[in-house]
């Protein structure tokens, strides 16, 4: 029984998005913030201070966490790993430690033990909220509580007569910095598609496959430095996690179906995405889900990895398969993932882990001449180990000051 009667004055219609007349970004935080964080303290969530609450009308809810960090980079599974904190850093940079953005129905806080979660705001009756529970329940029923490639779930809440999805709060942008190989590229993939093999294997579609709803297991402790300087570290030693998330345009069918009878109208497949495929662009009045999934995710590799295939040629077979024209030839995600298991182990692992390409390599000898003038000299060793010690948020300020310091006393 809720210990306190909530009520959402708003709509999570799934037509009511940021842009439109009728969502009130304003409204919805001052929900979260007057009346369900006296909720949310109760049940152990604290949530992150909300910015810019006073003016009339926000564009987007700044945020930042609540409370101090009870460790320093996290990372105890499945929580993500994130920069170190120090008390330093607003005074440094003007920045709010692990800044993110709130939307009113995804909204950010810390646990008891201070650990980073996400809270979704999900309509009880809705396709997403019964696909979030059958993940939940298909989770804890895996060893380690985790299915390869699926953002995990700690728990949902029924709140106000919505559910509330608490999952822990993971980072974004999955390619930055970029690869330090191309082995660490073939995780991304081979994580991508071990999770869409398994929504497809439950009947489920995405339907929403792009660079935006995928995470990894860490975020910065400035979100728009760009850097991320600790995952190539993490990436190295094998603790990177790639995971797809946001189930809100997916829908489950029933497992006795073939993926081929199931079809959707044209409109339901018209939305917004950079990597979809051609299969509604001839005059189609349908299309076949399971197939347009494979497509967005080829799609995706292509537009990361297709320039790899020098070094891992099994991705040009691959990438093609996955986003044919031909949907009846295009692979499953259960064949690509196969396909890919299949072939990656007999890649040339030199090549799989050259830390750099040689773009001058295959140039004519002439030409490399003409412009050596231009070519990126051998790097310095101190230079490397400067930027070692700097992936350490205490060492790059430490360097920052000290390269001050001395500019100022040599003016």
């Amino acid at each position: 029984m809720e210990k306190r009667d909530l009520q959402i004055d708003f709509s999570l219609d799934d037509n009511i998005v940021p842009g439109t007349r009728e969502f009130n970004l304003l409204k919805r935080m001052r929900f979260w913030e007057d009346s369900a964080r006296p909720w949310l303290l109760e049940r152990g969530y604290t949530l992150y201070n909300h910015f810019c609450l006073d003016e009339a009308v926000i564009r987007s809810a700044d945020c930042g966490p609540y409370l101090p960090n009870s460790s320093k980079l996290g990372g105890q599974f499945p929580y993500a790993f994130h920069d170190e904190a120090y008390a330093s850093f607003e005074e440094d940079t003007g920045e709010i430690p692990y800044f993110t953005y709130a939307w009113g129905n995804v909204v950010f806080a810390q646990d008891k033990e201070n650990r980073h979660v996400t809270l979704k705001l999900v309509r009880r009756d809705s396709e997403e909220s019964r696909i979030m529970h059958f993940l939940l329940k298909a989770q804890n029923e895996r060893p380690g509580k985790f299915i390869p490639g699926i953002l995990p779930i700690l728990e949902i809440l029924p709140f106000a007569g919505h559910w509330l999805v608490v999952m822990p709060r993971w980072g974004d942008a999955i390619a930055s910095p970029w690869f330090n190989s191309v082995a660490e590229t073939l995780v991304v993939i081979h994580s991508l598609l071990s999770a869409l093999a398994f929504l497809h294997s439950s009947g489920i579609v995405h339907r929403d496959i792009a660079p935006r709803n995928t995470l990894v297991n860490h975020f910065a402790l400035d979100s728009r430095g760009g850097g991320y300087p600790l995952r190539s570290a993490m990436r190295q030693d094998g603790r990177m996690k790639y995971v797809l998330f946001d189930f809100n345009l997916a829908l489950m069918f029933p497992a006795s179906a073939t993926h081929a009878s199931c079809r959707l109208p044209r409109k339901s497949g018209l939305f917004a995405s950079l990597n979809a495929p051609t299969d509604l662009s001839q005059g189609e009045y349908d299309y076949e889900p399971f197939a347009f999934d494979v497509g967005c995710l080829g799609i995706m590799f292509s537009i990361f990895f297709q320039h790899l295939t020098p070094f891992a040629p099994i991705l040009a077979p691959l990438i093609d398969g996955m986003e044919t024209w031909d949907v009846r030839a295009r692979f499953t995600a259960e064949e690509a993932l196969q396909f890919f298991e299949q072939h990656v182990p007999h890649l040339d692992e030199n090549l799989l882990y050259a830390s750099r390409y040689d773009r001058w390599s295959e140039l004519p000898p002439e030409f490399v001449q003409k412009w050596a003038h231009l070519r990126i000299p051998p790097e310095p060793i101190t230079r490397k180990i400067l930027r070692w010690l700097c992936q350490y948020r205490i060492c790059d300020i430490a360097v920052q000051r000290i390269r001050r310091t001395v500019r100022g006393l040599l003016g």
